[in-house]
């Protein structure tokens, strides 16, 4: 259980990495989008 917790953990920073690269390139809106995107994914696991 902890193991499965630390590898969603990863993917969690992983994303935001993602999502704050893309703040770079594009605007606020798509970094909020990324953010909603991954609550999503989060509560349908």
């Amino acid at each position: 259980v902890f193991l499965f917790q630390a590898v969603i953990f990863f993917i969690f920073k992983l994303h935001i990495l993602n999502c704050s690269y893309s703040i770079f390139k594009l605007l606020n809106f798509s970094y909020l989008n990324c953010i909603l995107n991954y609550r999503y994914s989060y509560f349908k696991l």
